[in-house]
């Protein structure tokens, strides 16, 4: 204990020539950890992510309505920062479990947007998985070593989808549309129905289906 102590008193007298006893007692029982770094703040780590975000975005990998919905969560997560903690930003390393469900709940109930107070449960959790995201591209630029956000594990609640009766299906197939866009938003649906609807595109008329997809798109193009 004696030598513990007098090893920590030089360290501190290393960074602060005025050493405070009750800076050295905190430290000797491991309540403070002088001297070491605390690695980026919460709020800089969206802000460095938005900006890879963004060259995805203007090299055509990622929608830009996905990098609106980045630059949303963060700043939700300094509402919730600035609401709860009274800054506007923090250490990732300080971020707790329950601090992750914490902000969880003042998404869901207390969080605002035009005129609109909390958040449903699905889009709450695409939040929470950005997040996360950020934090684990941030420890890839060594900016952090651990994501706070790992413990939230939640996912979308899948409700019973309502799907299109055989003869909307075939009403949209047939319809001949004349602009571009509409007829790339036909292709689009199609091959949607296609892998979400196998039930009703099986056998000969799946493979119908795929072969006019084909030339719409060769024509399309």
């Amino acid at each position: 204990m004696q030598l513990n102590a007098e090893k920590k008193s030089t360290e501190l007298f290393r960074i602060d020539p005025d050493v405070d006893l009750e800076l050295l007692k905190a430290e000797i029982t491991g309540k403070v950890k002088i001297g070491q770094p605390q690695g980026s703040s919460i709020i800089s780590i969206m802000e460095t992510y938005n900006i890879f975000f963004t060259k995805r975005v203007n090299s055509g990998e990622c929608a830009a309505a996905s990098l609106q919905k980045y630059k949303r969560a963060k700043d939700l997560l300094l509402d919730f920062i600035t609401s709860t903690h009274k800054k506007e930003d923090m250490p990732a390393s300080e971020i707790s479990s329950s601090f992750v469900f914490k902000l969880e709940q003042f998404l869901k109930y207390e969080s605002s947007f035009k005129d609109q107070t909390g958040i449903k449960n699905n889009s709450v959790v695409k939040y929470m998985k950005m997040y996360k995201t950020a934090c684990n591209y941030a420890i890839k630029m060594d900016l952090i070593i651990k994501n706070p956000f790992n413990v939230y594990d939640k996912r979308v609640s899948v409700k019973d989808a309502v799907f299109l009766t055989q003869l909307e299906l075939n009403t949209i197939e047939n319809k001949i549309f004349s602009p571009p866009v509409w007829k790339m938003s036909r292709i689009y649906f199609s091959s949607t129905a296609i892998r979400i609807c196998p039930c009703r595109y099986n056998g000969s008329n799946r493979k119908k289906l795929i072969r006019r997809l084909k030339w719409e798109l060769m024509d399309y193009d």
